[in-house]
């Protein structure tokens, strides 16, 4: 649910920078650097961004889970 809700907040907030014709954000500069449409950087973002949540959220529970092993 965390995870949706930061992806949530990019996608929201980009589309406001958008709105208000602001260039230099991150979405604007990623699809600069990278060669493709904002649209595209965007999902790559946000997908990325999701992958980071999980890998971190798997960490913790194995750490957490290690811990309470003797």
């Amino acid at each position: 649910m965390t995870s949706a809700w930061y992806v949530s907040v990019t996608v929201l907030s980009f589309y406001k920078e958008e709105l208000a014709g602001e260039m230099m954000n991150r979405v604007s500069m990623l699809a600069a650097r990278t060669g493709t449409s904002k649209s595209d950087a965007l999902k790559e973002l946000v997908e990325t961004t999701a992958k980071i949540f999980e890998n971190a959220l798997h960490i913790l529970r194995e750490s957490l889970s290690g811990m309470r092993d003797p």
